[in-house]
């Protein structure tokens, strides 16, 4: 963090204020709350393996909602935390992923599915993809 806040120091205007606040919030972690959060990111791993023994895919929506520009201006933070909510654990727990269009809601707005499986496993998402894509 000590190079991070002397760039922030040496070139307060070449950051964006949402980009700093993300970054500067990693002061309130010390080495503690680091190591419990390895930990429970490996529980999380050692779950999600056991998972691939029952079930070949996880199909989950892309994104929960849609917001227009200026929501996601308004609160950037807190709204990409929601749309990242059904993907942001792929690359956490090592998995492939496929998205995938499936439509429109009700309001015209597109909407998609991710179909998520254990690492090195793109070619046969990709083949329920299509699948999905031709039904």
């Amino acid at each position: 963090m000590h190079l991070v806040a002397e760039f922030f120091d040496e070139h307060p205007d070449d950051v964006l204020p949402v980009t700093r606040a993300v970054i500067e919030r990693g002061r309130e972690f010390d080495a503690v709350a680091t190591f419990r959060a390895r930990h429970r990111l490996q529980e999380l791993r050692a779950w999600a393996e056991r998972l691939w023994t029952r079930v070949d895919a996880l199909l989950l929506p892309t994104i929960p909602t849609t917001f227009t520009r200026a929501q996601l201006a308004a609160e950037p933070v807190a709204h990409n935390r929601t749309l990242g909510r059904f993907t942001q654990f792929t690359n956490l727990l090592d998995l492939a992923a496929v998205a995938v269009p499936a439509g429109t809601t009700a309001d015209g707005r597109p909407f998609g599915v991710t179909l998520h499986g254990p690492a090195f496993t793109e070619d046969r998402l990709i083949s329920v993809a299509r699948e999905l894509e031709a039904a």
